[in-house]
């Protein structure tokens, strides 16, 4: 069993001295979206590895567990993959971890100086490459001025600290207008729960139809409304469909409307979240067990 594309590759080897079975989680189109959000050359030497290892992953797998459902019609209808040997498995996460917490919602508040009536949005992750970037600048100086400046704060989880506080400090924010830090996994939880929505800011690209950001799992197990772009996997149609939060198809033509299905979520009981009850249906680690034992059966 591989956990994505990069650890897939490395088992091929292996894999056809041995004729053992061979089963690839987190399966996604990883070379394609890395070219297409500039950070690798189509004709560069990484690009053509990871390409062709995709390739032969593909034929050799016995099963392939892609994080989207979108992708995996894909690789069905467009590559001619047995259907069968195909099981979707969103990114998941431990639900109960990451579920809201009133208590640790005062401590952290209260800890970083956030006022109770002030409105939190939050992002767990980095800036640009996959990410966007000015675009991202842009959501949320557009959140500042829907919930005004006074009444809007921004915590950022994130290592790259020093990248965020460069950009931040341009687009003309104050210090005492965010927080950014660094935080072990067992604190992300507290910090989900001082917030009142969270920012999936992943940059859309035709391949993006083949990736479950992890970060989309953790805001729904806490309740968090999430705005984020159209375009990514699975996720997009989701917080649509299901009224989870809302996604941007057009950057260039946000404005504060954006940010309506966000209030009105914002006035539910994050203790009785719909958005928590759906993720304790469709991302828990309930999903990996049963994916596994189909697999585990099967060989």
């Amino acid at each position: 069993m591989a956990r994505g594309v990069m650890a897939a590759w490395l088992s091929l080897k292996f894999v056809k001295q041995n004729q053992v079975p061979f089963s690839i989680e987190s399966f996604e189109p990883h070379a394609d979206y890395m070219v297409e959000d500039g950070v690798w050359n189509r004709f560069g030497l990484r690009y053509r590895v990871l390409s062709n290892a995709e390739k032969a992953e593909k034929k050799m797998a016995n099963f392939l567990l892609p994080v989207t459902e979108a992708y995996r019609q894909k690789l069905i209808k467009t590559e001619g993959i047995d259907s069968a040997k195909i099981l979707t498995m969103p990114c998941c996460v431990d639900v109960n971890r990451f579920q809201f917490n009133e208590g640790l919602r005062a401590i952290v508040r209260t800890k970083i100086g956030i006022h109770q009536n002030t409105i939190v949005g939050i992002y767990t992750g980095k800036i640009g490459g996959i990410y966007l970037k000015d675009e991202a600048i842009s959501l949320i100086k557009l959140a500042q001025e829907h919930y005004g400046a006074e009444r809007f704060y921004l915590i950022i989880l994130s290592p790259d600290v020093q990248t965020w506080n460069e950009v931040l400090s341009q687009a003309g924010f104050e210090k005492n207008q965010y927080h950014i830090g660094f935080v072990d996994l067992s604190e992300v939880g507290a910090y989900l729960s001082a917030a009142d929505f969270a920012f999936s800011l992943h940059r859309p690209s035709p391949s993006k139809i083949g990736i479950s950001p992890i970060k989309n799992g953790e805001y729904f197990a806490n309740g968090l409304p999430v705005i984020m772009p159209t375009g990514i996997g699975d996720d997009s149609e989701i917080v649509e469909n299901e009224k989870l939060g809302t996604s941007i198809p057009d950057f260039s033509k946000m404005d504060r409307s954006v940010f309506e299905p966000i209030d009105a979520l914002m006035k539910l009981d994050r203790n009785n979240s719909p958005i928590a009850v759906w993720a304790f249906k469709h991302r828990s680690f309930e999903i990996v067990r049963h994916n596994y034992g189909h697999i585990l059966e099967a060989i």
